[in-house]
């Protein structure tokens, strides 16, 4: 009978490798599992990135960080520029015509002139036009148009002081003088004409034109260092050298008006 052998035994499969268990580090060629890989707790050879969107200036590179104190600093700086600047926005007028046009506490006006503003002057509302669009508030405004008054104020008064030199050199009788002049003109030419040449009488040598008026309007001309009339009379036709010299220039004015006439 056949005895049966025993049975071979069955060679043992291999044991599997860390490599053959681990093959997703091998086909990237990496080292398998427990390979060359640092002792636990060692640090990593790359940093930390700066975030995109950090400015530089808030990243401590060699710590790979952010500067924390740094930045609260400058969010604190922009809260602030943003607090002034809503409170400045609140106080821009919201229309134009919104803007308030007052006089400085410290504005002398010349002697003789009130401040009066005039809501419906176009330049005032250009200036305010002007004003809103640039942004500024009533309080910038004021600054701005209280400026301007001072400079006005003083053209002004420099003005002022050259006219008062100028009737200055027409003697105490000054503004008997200018009037005769004026009413004269009026007299004459109409009301038109005096409206256009009134304004020559507030600009530095009215007191010149005043005394060349005179002599047109009374007839006389410079003659031997003598005044003659136009009337041929002599000094004032007719009337003699004191008595013309004692004339008020309305009077000459007249007297010439009149001898004229009687031609």
């Amino acid at each position: 009978m056949l005895v049966p052998s025993p049975a071979t035994e069955p060679t043992p499969e291999p044991t599997p490798t860390s490599q053959a268990s681990d093959p997703p580090r091998a086909a990237a060629g990496l080292p398998a599992s427990g390979q060359g890989d640092p002792p636990a707790g060692a640090a990593g050879s790359d940093k930390p990135a700066r975030p995109e969107k950090l400015p530089e200036q808030f990243w401590d590179a060699d710590a790979g960080t952010i500067k924390l104190d740094d930045l609260a600093g400058r969010l604190a700086e922009l809260e602030e520029v943003a607090r002034l600047d809503g409170e400045r926005k609140a106080q821009i007028p919201k229309a134009p015509g919104e803007y308030t046009l007052d006089l400085p506490a410290d504005l002398k006006l010349p002697e003789g002139y009130a401040w009066k503003v005039n809501k419906d002057d176009p330049v005032l509302q250009e200036f305010q036009k002007i004003a809103h669009e640039a942004g500024m508030t009533n309080a910038d405004f004021q600054r701005l148009s209280g400026t301007y008054a001072k400079a006005l104020s003083s053209q002004i008064a420099a003005q002022d002081a050259v006219l008062a030199a100028e009737f200055k050199s027409l003697g105490d009788r000054a503004a008997e003088r200018v009037g005769a002049v004026t009413n004269a003109i009026g007299a004459q030419f109409g009301a038109e004409t005096l409206k256009r040449l009134t304004p020559v009488f507030d600009t530095a040598g009215a007191g010149a034109l005043v005394e060349v008026f005179e002599a047109l309007l009374e007839g006389r001309l410079k003659s031997s260092g003598s005044p003659t009339s136009a009337n041929g009379g002599g000094s004032g036709g007719g009337v003699s050298a004191e008595q013309w010299a004692a004339m008020t220039p309305e009077q000459k004015i007249d007297f010439n008006r009149r001898a004229a006439g009687a031609k």
